[in-house]
């Protein structure tokens, strides 16, 4: 049974890391320039989609060309394009929200790992050149991308199979969503070239990790709260588990 215990403890590091984040009140800024970011995106997402429905509107029918008896159904017209533009854009901003946060807070949230592993394990970081972190930034990008390919179709799936289908996508997806707030420890150590060595040193434990910020993840809006705390999950588990395999192994 000592996978359950693995697991149980990688989605533990999850909590432990979302605890870690809001113990330090220092490292809210890691929070919260992304997220001012963010809204000013979404600022002019909303005025792109007043902007989109103005011009838009040029083309439905007007109320006062209409005789006075089906003046109202212009008017119903008008309010159902205003009404599927704005749930549209709301949908659409709360799907990327979690994305578009992460991606905004990326190179922070990389110096906030860095700066927590010098803090809590007195490890400093070990930055390579910058071909070195190209490099494993794409890596990366290609992996977050994959991850979501994989997920969308576990959805498509999970359309068919009746009650439980919405549990497919995610333990398909829980253990590489693990890995990805895996990232940040594998960039401050400059450990691409052992990626795959971490990754597997101990599959139930990463899928553990990653259940639990599928999980919060899952949490509308507020997902956004987590994250930071999530990133600090992965240099948790990469510090005092994976690496420390790895050491063992070798």
């Amino acid at each position: 049974m000592n996978f359950l215990h693995n697991f149980k403890t990688g989605f533990c590091c999850a909590l432990r890391g979302v605890a870690e984040f809001y113990r330090r009140p220092e490292y809210l800024v890691y929070m919260i320039v992304p997220l001012i970011l963010l809204l000013a995106l979404y600022g002019i997402a909303v005025w792109g989609a007043r902007e989109l429905y103005l011009w838009s509107s040029g083309f439905l029918p007007e109320p006062q060309d209409w005789y006075d008896g089906w003046r109202w159904l212009a008017v119903l017209i008008r309010w159902i394009w205003g009404i599927t533009i704005f749930i549209t854009s709301a949908v659409l901003m709360g799907i990327c929200a979690n994305s578009l946060f992460e991606a905004f807070g990326a190179v922070l949230f990389d110096s906030m790992v860095a700066k927590f592993e010098l803090e809590k394990y007195g490890r400093p970081a070990e930055r390579g050149n910058f071909s070195t972190e190209f490099e494993l930034a794409c890596v990366a990008a290609g992996f977050a991308l994959v991850t979501l390919a994989i997920g969308f179709f576990a959805w498509l799936i999970g359309l068919f199979i009746p009650f439980c289908g919405w549990l497919l996508p995610s333990v398909a997806t829980c253990r590489r969503i693990g890995c990805s707030y895996l990232w940040s420890s594998v960039l401050t150590h400059n450990a691409l070239d052992r990626r795959d060595e971490l990754f597997e040193a101990d599959n139930w434990l990463v899928a553990g990790f990653g259940m639990a910020c599928v999980i919060m993840l899952a949490i509308p809006v507020l997902a956004i709260i987590f994250i930071p705390g999530m990133v600090l999950g992965g240099a948790i588990v990469y510090n005092e588990h994976l690496d420390t395999v790895l050491e063992d192994v070798g």
